[in-house]
This record gives C-alpha cells, sequence and structure tokens, in this order.
C-alpha cells in the first residue's frame, strides 16, 4: 500500500473487489513495513509503474528499491527485431488475469501480446547497480 506521508506497507491479506472498489480486510496496524518480505520473493515478481513511482519512494531500505525496481516492465525492449515499449495492460473484469501486454513501436504502432505470446520477466531490467556518472557531452536546456 502507497501510504501518503509514509514509507510503503504490506498486507498478508486478501484483497475483495466490489465494483470499482477495491476492499482490504486490515487495519493499519496489521501493516508492515516492505523489508519484512524477503527480497529474493521479488526474483519472479512483475509489475507496471510507467511513472517509475518506487524510485524516489522514501523510508524503505535501498535493497528493496532495488530488487522491486528492477521488476518494472515500463520500459522498451527489442520483440522480432522490432523495438517496443510497454504501453499498457489490460486485466480481467475481475483483475484477477493479465489479458494483453500493449506496446508501440517507433512509429506509435499498437503491438498487443496475449498469453504465451512473450515471457513478462524478460521484459524487467537488470537490477540497478551503482555506477560511476558518465559523461554524456553538451547538453542543452529545453
Amino acid at each position: 500500500m502507497d501510504r501518503i506521508g509514509g514509507p510503503p506497507r504490506v498486507s498478508d491479506a486478501p484483497i475483495r473487489f466490489d465494483g470499482d472498489r477495491m476492499h482490504v480486510p486490515s487495519r493499519e496496524a496489521d501493516l508492515r513495513p516492505v523489508e519484512s518480505i524477503s527480497a529474493d520473493r521479488f526474483a519472479d515478481l512483475v509489475h507496471f509503474d510507467p511513472w517509475w513511482a518506487f524510485r524516489g519512494v522514501s523510508g524503505v531500505d535501498r535493497r528493496w528499491i532495488e530488487a522491486i525496481f528492477s521488476t518494472n516492465i515500463a520500459r522498451t525492449f527489442v520483440h522480432e527485431h522490432r523495438t517496443l515499449k510497454v504501453h499498457d495492460l489490460r486485466f480481467s473484469d475481475d483483475l484477477r488475469t493479465l489479458e494483453a501486454l500493449f506496446t508501440k513501436d517507433d512509429a506509435f504502432r499498437m503491438v498487443e501480446f496475449h498469453a504465451r505470446d512473450i515471457d513478462l520477466r524478460s521484459l524487467r531490467g537488470a537490477p540497478h547497480r551503482p555506477r560511476e556518472a558518465e559523461s554524456v557531452g553538451s547538453t542543452k536546456a529545453l
């Protein structure tokens, strides 16, 4: 859970959907820090965060930020010699099943993938490793 003004928390309670509302039968006291989950458990996880919101989260140990950050599939990738960028996801009405992954090519044409068309884990980024700043030449203000 993304709590405004505090670090994210996790809950083991099942999520129930009622129309366009989500219900979690927990109290705030039942929520745990994200670090209570072993960072290894993120190894097979993928998530789609086109705003990369977790990158700047505060109050979370950096190892967990990096583990979660590397699971984001909101990026470009090459598929059959075409560069594509993940654009959107479509889920079933009950939000339990991913039905389609929508991408766009360099001409903004939509390319749609379904189950077994693509391995979502292959779209994840490599874990971020600190490195020295790279020179990118001169830059101009926009």
